[in-house]
C-alpha cells in the first residue's frame, strides 16, 4: 500500500512505531471481576435459579477448547418436574428449581453451575469429583420427582461446545 494509499514516510513511521508493540494474547471476553460478572449476568444467568444458562455454558466450553481449565462435565438430570407444576403451581416449580440450584452450589462450593434443558443442571470441574447421591437426594427427591447423575470427560468425548454436548446426549 506504500505509494498507493499512503506516503512512504507515513508507512516508514508506522512500521517503526508498530514494531515495538507487543499484543497481549491472553485477552478474554470472560469476566474477571465481580462487577464484570454482574454485567454478564444480564445475558448469561437464568432468571429463576441465577445459575448460568446454556449460552454461557457454550462460551465456557469454546474457551476451554483452546485454554483448557475444565476436564469434566457433570449432568444432574431431573425427571418429572412437571408433576410439581401440575400438582402445586408453576411458581412452586420455580421455587423448587431455585432451591435445587442453591443446594448444588452450596454442596459443591462452585459458581460454575448451569441450568440447561429447562430442568437439568451442569457442573464444570477441573478435576474428577464424586457427587454424593444421598446428599443430592435430600433436596431433589420430592413427590414423583427423581434424578440421575451423568459424568463426561470433556477431552475423551471431544466436547468443544454446547452443540457437541447436545449431540452426545442424543446418542
Amino acid at each position: 500500500l506504500e505509494g498507493k494509499h499512503f506516503q512512504k514516510k507515513i508507512v516508514d513511521a508506522a512500521v517503526d512505531v508498530l514494531s515495538t508493540i507487543t499484543l497481549d494474547e491472553s485477552i478474554t471476553q470472560l469476566p474477571s471481576t465481580q462487577l464484570e460478572q454482574e454485567r454478564f449476568s444480564y445475558f448469561y444467568k437464568d432468571r429463576i435459579t441465577q445459575c448460568y444458562n446454556s449460552n454461557y455454558f457454550d462460551l465456557m466450553l469454546i474457551q476451554n477448547s483452546y485454554n483448557v481449565k475444565y476436564k469434566y462435565i457433570y449432568l444432574i438430570a431431573i425427571h418429572n418436574l412437571n408433576d410439581i407444576n401440575i400438582k402445586y403451581s408453576w411458581e412452586e416449580g420455580n421455587r423448587y428449581l431455585k432451591n435445587v440450584s442453591l443446594n448444588i452450589q452450596k454442596i459443591l462450593n462452585s459458581t460454575e453451575v448451569f441450568r440447561i434443558f429447562s430442568d437439568d443442571f451442569i457442573i464444570l470441574t477441573e478435576e474428577k469429583i464424586e457427587l454424593d447421591i444421598e446428599q443430592l437426594s435430600e433436596f431433589i427427591i420430592r413427590d414423583d420427582v427423581s434424578f440421575n447423575v451423568e459424568s463426561y470427560n470433556i477431552e475423551e468425548n471431544k466436547i468443544l461446545s454446547f452443540h457437541d454436548f447436545e449431540l452426545l446426549k442424543k446418542i
